[in-house]
């Protein structure tokens, strides 16, 4: 089954295909102060505008991730165990992993609004 998420985008992505340590941080309502969950996830595909991650279907924090809300996201370097500088991403698409090799996960696709150096 394919799916018409590239055709609707405007650059290239990389197919990674491994297993990151994830930070995200979201607020769960305007006023409230962040949460922060910090879980294993794969980072499935990644270009300059947008990346996409698959996360287990039964993690706490799918509930919160709704299409239109802002998030931090950072990763962490597998041999060094070094997070990367967060970014703040758009969530596009929560949805059912069509691969059957990731039959129980969800799919994440984000486009990359800003870097930043903190969150």
């Amino acid at each position: 089954m394919s799916n018409n998420y590239g055709n609707q985008r405007s650059e290239q992505r990389v197919i990674i295909d491994r297993k990151y340590k994830f930070e995200i941080l979201l607020k769960p309502k305007e006023k409230s102060k962040y949460r922060r969950f910090i879980l294993k996830c794969i980072l499935w595909n990644i270009a300059s505008k947008g990346i996409g991650i698959l996360i287990k279907k039964n993690e706490r924090i799918i509930n919160h991730l709704t299409i239109g809300k802002i998030i931090k996201v950072r990763y962490y370097d597998n041999l060094t165990d070094i997070p990367k500088p967060f970014f703040q991403a758009d969530i596009r698409h929560v949805s059912p992993s069509q691969n059957p090799k990731y039959k129980d996960y969800v799919q994440v696709g984000m486009l990359i609004i800003k870097n930043q150096k903190q969150a």
